[in-house]
């Protein structure tokens, strides 16, 4: 059949393109525009009586970061299992050096902003295979400390055993101080390689994870969440979407782990492919709540939804102090005894009766999604 039969059909494609041109160049501006985080951050630890607002990425056992690019803005937060205190590890380094990792990976540019899990994951895999870039972010930390570093060097006693022969290894023990004198017969050049890298005994632990990126073009969120920290996403004073919690059983989430030694195959670790990921278009003017378990086990979403209601405005100071705010009444809460905290109605559910808030390091972040030109 000759196409001119069907003449009337590329004249209606013609019309209705360009009906579609003119309907998406009378757009508002805001609607087209590229999109970015306005954010504030704090929190407690559960050991301070004061906020930590100044204190940058971490509160006790908790650690985040917020990260931007050209493409995306990143927030991510990190919750350490506090009982590994009771292995001798220091449960706030974990979660600390996987924030750090993955903020690393946003100003570098290495990552997909629509796949946040996978960020989640090399991240993890970057700790389990102790990758030089994690050294050189360690060696950073450790070096801007140099104090706290030579104390640290000379007593780690894995270390000392491996990097010392036999017979230096008595005269290694009184070498205590960074003003001691130095064992003669100590192999410090030889071993100076698997010194460093031997820092990496301060990256085990437990952590969860949830991370959110907004990807600017497309105007939308992507997430990632592996167990009980997570986000609300909250437009014109009601949640629109929010993480899975993600947990084995009451009190015992999902967790990325590192186990020493003498604890490999005896401690709970889930793989970062289990994370729970979603994606979400967003608008001007919404705002996520991100949080470790001990906001969201003290104050419910009524609560939570009250103190945003009161943020109007994209100022990054208006922000901050609404972030300060939450972050300071959970924090009340947990210490209060007689308060029936969403934790304590969990625990009800699982069949233990208990009262009262739920003390806890907590972390609060709350980024406010705003046009480019706004700010």
């Amino acid at each position: 059949m000759a196409l001119q039969s069907f003449g009337w059909f590329p004249r209606t494609l013609i019309s209705l393109k360009r009906a579609f041109t003119q309907l998406h160049s009378e757009l508002p501006l805001k609607q087209r525009e590229p999109l970015q985080f306005v954010t504030g951050s704090a929190g407690f630890s559960k050991s301070l009586s004061k906020a930590q607002i100044f204190k940058q990425w971490s509160y006790g056992d908790d650690a985040y970061f917020i990260a931007k690019n050209t493409t995306a803005d990143v927030i991510g937060v990190a919750d350490g299992v506090g009982g590994w205190r009771n292995y001798g590890v220091d449960p706030s380094v974990f979660p600390r050096t996987l924030m750090d990792v993955c903020q690393r990976m946003v100003l570098e540019g290495r990552f997909n902003p629509s796949a946040p899990a996978s960020m989640i994951a090399d991240g993890y895999y970057e700790l389990l295979q102790q990758k030089s870039p994690l050294i050189d972010l360690e060696m950073r930390k450790l070096l801007a400390h140099w104090v706290n570093f030579l104390q640290r060097f000379v007593t780690m006693y894995e270390t000392w055993v491996h990097h010392f022969t036999p017979e230096a290894k008595q005269q290694s023990k009184q070498w205590k101080h960074p003003g001691a004198p130095l064992p003669k017969k100590a192999k410090t050049v030889p071993s100076a390689g698997k010194v460093m890298a031997s820092v990496f005994w301060d990256a085990e632990g437990s952590s969860t994870a949830c991370i959110v990126a907004l990807h600017k073009e497309e105007r939308r969120v992507y997430t990632a969440n592996l167990g009980d920290s997570g986000f609300l996403i909250i437009r014109d004073d009601e949640v629109v979407h929010r993480s899975t919690e993600q947990q084995h059983y009451f009190n015992t989430p999902f967790q990325l782990s590192v186990a020493p030694p003498s604890q490999e195959g005896r401690v709970l670790s889930d793989s970062p492919d289990v994370a729970h990921s979603t994606s979400f278009g967003v608008e001007e003017g919404d705002i996520i709540l991100l949080g470790s378990d001990g906001l969201f086990d003290n104050m419910n979403e009524d609560m939570l939804l009250d103190c945003i209601s009161k943020l109007k405005d994209h100022r990054q100071e208006t922000v901050q102090k609404t972030a300060h705010t939450i972050a300071e009444e959970a924090h009340t809460l947990s210490f209060d005894e007689d308060y029936l905290s969403p934790f304590a109605l969990s625990a009800r559910e699982a069949g233990i009766n208990i009262r009262g808030g739920k003390p806890d390091d907590i972390t609060v972040v709350i980024a406010r999604v705003s046009c480019l030109t706004e700010i």
